[in-house]
């Protein structure tokens, strides 16, 4: 075997494990995509599902023990929130208390959500 056919075979092989490398990154973004396609569809379900639940249209002891949890814990988010927003800079544009969109000075609605902006006076 000559040089030209070592560097010929060489070649070729490195471009196999080239093919297969984009194949496997190939499939990873795939998965990726439909894992975060998944994912969606259990949050909206899930939100559907608190929705009935509210409505006392879903009664079940697993689901009301897993959407209490939830209750508390977007409560606990809510304080998290409130003390983020306190350590804010206070020169910073202020946020509607509703969706948390930045809003203009002296706005009295929020243009995202069009919640009510309470004391939002020009600086």
């Amino acid at each position: 075997m000559t040089i030209w056919d070592r560097v010929r075979k060489g070649v070729g092989q490195m471009a196999a494990g080239v093919s297969d490398a984009a194949e496997g990154l190939r499939l990873q973004t795939e998965i990726g995509t439909v894992e975060n396609e998944l994912a969606q569809i259990y949050a909206d379900a899930g939100k559907r599902a608190k929705q009935l639940w509210r409505e006392r249209r879903i009664v079940d002891a697993d689901i009301d023990l897993l959407l209490r949890h939830t209750d508390e814990l977007e409560a606990h988010l809510d304080e998290l929130r409130q003390k983020s927003l306190g350590m804010q800079d206070p020169k910073a544009a202020p946020q509607c208390p509703q969706c948390k969109a930045e809003v203009a000075e002296g706005a009295k609605f929020c243009g995202n959500c069009g919640a009510k902006i309470e004391g939002n006076a020009e600086r």
